[in-house]
């Protein structure tokens, strides 16, 4: 069973293109699979798109998900999704993103963080390797990645091999016991049988010790999947897995439900979502009216304190490097020195000329920082800031996306709603509502299916 509420849909379409694929078991009368796609608003709060119920947690469970999703989320071409590292999961999603007719056709694949950090402490079992391998992921510039790299690669290095010898001493001890327990029972089929599992113990010593340091276990796992550094084109916008790793305990929309029938899970999910909207239409309409409020909440606090922080900058050099037939200038590369380091940043226009000459042209401004903050976030860094103020460009004509930032929180207009205020009420959410109809118990699930429906005539539109 697969469903996604209007409200949740439309408001995907003002966050980041990034969904977090989840799944956890129900633990109620109905077992299975519940399986979440949850995208993030501006202020970080988690809004689960679609849902499903599934029999378990295989490729095809995955894939007919996927597919769902996609038919759903029909106004976006660059989603990007951020999954778990499971095999079943990469396959369903490598299989997703082969098909030569998809609708997302510009979409890419991540991995959580959070998941492959387990995998990481399962196999070296470390904490401190661990909070350096998490660092590792989320570090942004690429010469400080090498850097934390090569010393992941010592540290595992001396761990393993502390590891290794204090299994060997072990070994040790337990073949002294093993020799001496040939020697009491002086059988020698029993001699003939140890030797033999001591060939097989050695061999899997020698299979174990294939991996020695950080970059043997990670070296084929491409780093664009897993490292904000290597992020190609900024497609998780910063998002790593962290604020979703415990959705399902934490979220204050998705907590609790597992243990709950199947129509109480679609029931109580739309309920909390409408009072989500609600409490959010509100605080943005307050913003609305405040003249020194120009992004959500989150999103202030960072800019403010960037703006603070633009003010120790100095720009050290600054040149025109390009301009087109018209004098007017193409490129312009700036030095800022901060406290600690010196950035360049890029600051290219593009001018296009209309039809009209009355018109004139249009001009479009991206830029770009060798801290890669803008690159891989989507959202001016203070160096970027510190240039802004000095040439008297506003930020916000840059093109990186800000609408993704400033947008949310501000709820897309409803029909029906009522004047200029944006409302999110029962009465105006609609669903896509899919259901697999399939063999349970020697009976379909169509009468549960039937029974969600009635449920949700009230205030579900057709």
């Amino acid at each position: 069973m697969f469903w996604a509420f209007g409200q949740c849909l439309q408001a995907f379409h003002t966050c980041r293109h990034v969904l977090c694929i989840k799944g956890t078991p129900l633990c109620g009368k109905y077992q299975g699979m519940l399986l979440t796609a949850v995208a993030l608003d501006a202020n970080d709060f988690s809004i689960p798109v679609a849902c499903a119920v599934v029999e378990g947690e295989t490729k095809e469970s995955w894939l007919w998900f996927l597919r769902n999703l996609e038919r759903a989320v029909v106004h976006q071409s660059d989603v990007c999704i951020i999954h778990d590292y499971k095999r079943e999961l990469i396959d369903a999603v490598e299989d997703l993103l082969k098909y030569q007719y998809r609708q997302w056709r510009k979409s890419e694949s991540r991995w959580c963080m959070e998941d492959l950090a387990e995998n990481f402490f399962a196999y070296f079992g470390d904490k401190k390797l661990l909070l350096i391998f998490k660092k590792l992921c989320q570090q942004k510039r690429r010469h400080k990645f090498g850097k934390i790299w090569k010393e992941l690669d010592e540290l595992t290095s001396t761990y393993m091999a502390e590891k290794e010898r204090g299994a060997s001493g072990k070994m040790q001890q337990e073949s002294v016991k093993h020799v001496v327990a040939e020697l009491e029972a002086q059988s020698p089929c029993n001699q003939h049988d140890s030797v033999k599992d001591g060939k097989e113990e050695d061999h899997a010593d020698d299979t174990k010790g294939k991996i020695t340091k950080f970059s043997d276990w990670i070296s084929l796992k491409p780093k664009e999947k897993w490292s904000l550094a290597y992020d190609r084109d900024g497609a998780r916008y910063g998002i790593m897995g962290s604020d979703i790793a415990d959705v399902y305990k934490n979220d204050p929309v998705l907590k609790g439900i597992t243990c709950l029938p199947l129509s109480a899970i679609v029931e109580v999910t739309f309920l909390r979502l409408v009072k989500y909207f609600e409490n959010t239409s509100a605080a943005a309409n307050k913003a609305i009216g405040n003249p020194s409020i120009n992004f959500p909440e989150r999103v202030q606090v960072d800019m403010n304190s960037k703006m603070q922080k633009s003010e120790t900058h100095t720009l050290t050099y600054m040149y025109t490097d390009e301009k087109n037939a018209r004098g007017e200038v193409l490129d312009r590369k700036f030095t800022v020195k901060g406290r600690k380091r010196e950035v360049t940043v890029h600051l290219k226009s593009e001018y296009t000329r209309s039809m009209n000459k009355s018109e004139g042209s249009t001009v479009e401004k991206t830029v770009t920082c060798s801290c890669s903050k803008p690159q891989l976030l989507h959202k001016p860094c203070s160096h970027v800031i510190a240039i802004c103020c000095k040439i008297g460009v506003s930020s916000a004509t840059l093109q990186w996306r800000t609408h993704h930032w400033g947008e949310l929180g501000r709820p897309p207009r409803v029909a029906g709603g009522g004047g200029s205020t944006p409302t999110y009420t029962s009465a105006c959410c609609s669903a896509v509502l899919c259901f697999r109809v399939q063999k349970a118990r020697g009976r379909t699930v169509e009468a549960s299916n039937r029974y969600i429906r009635e449920r949700l005539k009230g205030y579900v539109r057709p």
